[in-house]
């Protein structure tokens, strides 16, 4: 773009630097009743005792009571069908493994546990072997029970601390010295998780590619930004990019959200994409841009660039005046105003007074000044353009 002005009464119209900025997050993964459509993609069964212990899945967890309740949500119990017993030391249940890289920090369950009858069924919460829950009982008992049906009334009063465990299992376990009898019409051992939350901590920062694109390349227009740029990247974590963020002085300007599902222990995806920045929202002049992508737990990576902004047309030239020479030409000088690009053309065109056609007009390098200029005896109007070096 540039401005014309009418003689004497006239108005006329980088470096890249990088660093990161981390700290350790954590994230929630949901199972059951604990997820947003109430499924299960975290925890795993096991048995090692198929023929005296059974385990099942049914989340939503249904609202029954009596044996039912013992088996619903992720469940482990005794086999009401089972001939014999269990050996002592066959386990079966639900775990939850943390991916590697990952810690489980805390665990919130809605769960019930309980046994009854054979006093060698125990049921437990277990994290990396450490017991967080369990219950026993011996004669004259003849049951324990921790929590109840359903659901989120079950759960405790907040989450379990889990001191950087690496996995955790609800499960029953036989410990009796020659095995443990399962029930016939009502089951002696079961665990039921309705819910989980599990919290993992993650300390790995996500990896961020250098970003490509106008806005981190040099400025095209002569190492000066304008009109719209954008800077292209890809991102990666072990547990996915959940967001990646552009600003500019601190301001977010453009985001891209990733894809992540918080019922899975490796919630979230590798990030590529592409964000634009319009550049003539910004004021002229120097800003840090600023590329930052956080992974599912909010650690965070950045890129930062400066550029130096350049949209806008000069201001009027001052002191512009006219004079003629010795040798008869005509001269005309000014001075540039300040501009964030240097100004490095000047046009001009003469149109006769009072009226008539404008000559053509000519471009000379900007120097202030113009100089043996030849019109036609008469009076003259001289319109004069300035243009900095991105062409403003």
């Amino acid at each position: 773009m540039r401005r014309a002005a009418a003689f004497l009464t006239m108005s006329v119209c980088a470096l890249l630097a990088a660093c990161s900025i981390a700290w350790a997050g954590t994230y929630p993964i949901g199972a059951c009743d604990r997820a947003p459509a109430e499924q299960n993609n975290s925890w795993q069964p096991f048995n090692s005792d198929i023929a005296h212990l059974v385990t099942g899945s049914e989340c939503p967890p249904s609202e029954g009571g009596g044996e039912e309740a013992k088996t619903s949500g992720l469940y482990a119990a005794d086999n009401l069908t089972g001939t014999g017993s269990a050996a002592a030391g066959a386990s079966a249940g639900w775990s939850f493994t943390a991916p590697a890289g990952m810690s489980i920090v805390a665990f919130q369950p809605d769960r019930y546990l309980g046994a009854y009858g054979d006093s060698g069924w125990v049921p437990s919460i277990t994290a990396s072997g450490t017991t967080l829950e369990s219950c026993t009982f011996s004669y004259p008992q003849d049951e324990c029970a921790l929590g109840g049906a359903f659901g989120n009334v079950n759960s405790l009063a907040g989450p379990i601390p889990v001191n950087n465990a690496s996995n955790l299992t609800v499960a029953i376990t036989c410990t009796g010295n020659e095995g443990c009898v399962p029930g016939a019409t009502i089951h002696h051992a079961w665990a039921a998780l309705y819910g989980a939350t599990v919290t993992l901590s993650e300390t790995a920062t996500p990896t961020l590619s250098a970003p490509t694109g106008s806005l981190w390349a040099p400025g095209a227009a002569d190492g000066f930004h304008k009109g719209i740029e954008s800077v292209s990247f890809g991102a990666s974590d072990p547990s996915g990019i959940s967001q990646a963020v552009l600003s500019v002085d601190g301001h977010t300007v453009a985001s891209q959200s990733g894809v992540c599902d918080y019922t899975y222990p490796v919630p979230c995806q590798s990030l590529t994409g592409t964000l634009d920045l319009d550049t003539t929202q910004l004021a002229d002049g120097a800003h840090a841009v600023t590329l930052a992508v956080y992974d599912a737990a909010q650690n965070e990576t950045q890129s930062t660039t400066q550029i130096v902004v350049d949209n806008t047309a000069p201001a009027p030239p001052t002191g512009l005046t006219a004079s003629r020479t010795p040798d008869g030409s005509d001269s005309v000088t000014w001075s540039n105003p300040p501009h964030v690009a240097p100004l490095t053309q000047a046009t001009y065109q003469l149109c006769p007074l009072p009226a008539g056609a404008c000559q053509p007009p000519q471009g000379t390098a900007d120097q202030e000044s113009l100089v043996e200029l030849h019109p036609p005896p008469g009076r003259w109007q001289l319109k004069l353009w300035l243009a900095a070096a991105t062409g403003n």
